[in-house]
C-alpha cells in the first residue's frame, strides 16, 4: 500500500489556535493532506464496499441530510471485508502520530475510537447547518477522498458568519469538539451545500463517548 498522508510541514500550533481558541469558529482545513495514490486506493475500496452503506435518516431533528454511511462500530464485524479494514487500519495508524501531537498541545486524550465513511451521492442536497454530536469529544477529523462540494462553518443554524473552507479531494477538515461539558456550546455549526455534482466520499475519525443515544 502507498503512503497515505503528507503532513510534515503542517503547523500544530496554528491548528490548535484555530480550533481551541473559543473566540474563533473552530474549524480548519489542510489541503493536500492525503496523497493522490491513497485517494485512488481508498476511492476504489469504498466503491467495492458500497453495498454495506445505508442511507441515514433524511430528517433528524432540525437537520436535513442526504447521505449514505458506514460506521465500523455499529456494523457486524463479520460483514466488513478484509480489504476495507486493512485500509482503515492503515489510515488510523498513520494519522495517530499527527493526532497525538494535536492532543498533547490541546490537552486532550490521545485516542479515537470511531471510524465512519460518508457518501453524499450525486444529486444529494448535502446537509443543513448543524453541530456534530454531543457524544463526540475533543476533535473531529474528516478526510475528503473524492468529490468537491462547498463546505461552510458558521455561527448558528441561520448560517450567520458563514466561512467557506477548502474541501478539494485530499483535504483534511478538522473541527473542534467539546473537551469538557463547558465546551459543548462551542461546537462549530457547519454545512455541506448541495446539490452534489458528483459522489463525495469522506472518512471521519472521532473519539465518541457513547455509541448509543447519540444526540445533536
Amino acid at each position: 500500500m502507498a503512503k497515505y498522508l503528507n503532513y510534515k510541514s503542517v503547523s500544530i500550533e496554528q491548528i490548535v489556535e484555530e480550533l481551541f481558541d473559543l473566540s474563533k469558529l473552530g474549524a480548519f482545513s489542510i489541503p493536500n493532506f492525503i496523497t493522490i495514490k491513497a485517494r485512488e486506493e481508498l476511492s476504489n475500496i469504498i466503491n467495492l464496499s458500497r453495498y454495506l452503506f445505508k442511507k441515514a435518516e433524511r430528517e433528524r431533528g432540525s437537520v436535513i441530510q442526504e447521505v449514505e454511511t458506514l460506521y465500523f462500530e455499529i456494523t457486524n464485524k463479520n460483514l466488513i471485508p478484509k480489504y476495507l479494514k486493512e485500509c482503515a487500519d492503515k489510515l488510523s495508524i498513520e494519522y495517530s502520530e499527527f493526532y497525538n501531537k494535536i492532543a498533547e498541545k490541546a490537552n486532550f486524550v490521545k485516542t479515537f475510537n470511531s471510524i465512519g465513511f460518508h457518501i453524499y451521492y450525486k444529486g444529494s442536497i448535502g446537509i443543513t447547518p448543524h453541530q456534530d454530536f454531543k457524544a463526540d469529544t475533543n476533535l473531529i477529523s474528516s478526510f475528503v477522498i473524492q468529490g468537491n462540494a462547498p463546505f461552510y462553518v458558521c455561527s448558528n443554524r441561520n448560517k450567520e458568519n458563514s466561512k467557506q473552507l477548502e474541501t478539494y479531494p485530499g483535504t483534511l477538515i478538522l473541527m473542534r469538539a467539546a473537551r469538557n461539558e463547558e465546551e459543548q456550546n462551542e461546537r462549530p455549526f457547519h454545512y455541506l451545500l448541495g446539490p452534489m455534482k458528483e459522489d463525495r466520499y469522506s472518512i471521519l475519525l472521532r473519539n465518541r463517548k457513547s455509541k448509543e443515544n447519540i444526540n445533536y
